[in-house]
């Protein structure tokens, strides 16, 4: 599966919808995690959503020691 996401600013909740079914399919090959909770946290427009993925995107960073992934997550909390 070959994952892209557009760089963008602001929330795109069309977005947010189709990474949604893609995580909670877990139909995605692993590496693509950090990436897939990055965009959900960028583009989700709800703010209880926007906490619950940022949680779930700064536990998976922390495990992978991916900083950039980390900065997203706090970001998201900061946002939301």
């Amino acid at each position: 599966m070959t994952l892209y996401l557009e760089e963008a600013f602001g929330q795109n909740q069309k977005v947010a919808d189709s990474l949604t079914v893609v995580y909670k399919s877990n139909n995605f090959i692993e590496e693509d995690r950090l990436q897939i909770l990055s965009g959900l946290v960028e583009n989700h427009t709800d703010p209880n959503n926007i906490l619950i993925f940022s949680e779930e995107l700064l536990r998976a960073a922390e495990l992978s020691g991916m900083l950039k992934f980390s900065i997203d997550g706090y970001l998201g909390k900061g946002v939301a």
